[in-house]
């Protein structure tokens, strides 16, 4: 399941990619409850049109339900970076001020 979401987000930014001089690609993610922002960037923080949508979401959201339970990975952000030898990277980021903002509200 899990290597399914990762397959999904790297087509995500390979589709959205619009040169073929790139080295790393990297989609920056924050969950808040139900809902989820994504950032994309390449190679040295050049921007590009990130990918969204409801399926990539729902598919981010999916990877966040499956790595907190029990609690022990707690996280409100990721980096997905993507080489473009195809190998890939995912990084958890618990933001504990996004938290506490969030719980403010």
């Amino acid at each position: 399941m899990i290597d399914k979401i990762y397959s999904k987000l790297a087509e995500a930014i390979v589709q959205n990619i619009n040169t073929d001089n790139w080295q790393k690609a990297q989609l920056h993610l924050e969950v808040i409850g139900t809902s989820v922002g994504f950032k994309g960037f390449l190679n040295e923080n050049e921007r590009f049109d990130a990918p969204g949508g409801y399926l990539l979401a729902k598919a981010v959201l999916d990877l966040h339900q499956i790595t907190t339970k029990g609690k022990n990975n707690q996280w409100n952000k990721g980096i997905f970076t993507l080489f473009s030898n195809g190998k890939f990277d995912m990084e958890f980021i618990f933001d504990e001020n996004l938290e506490k903002e969030l719980s403010n509200l």
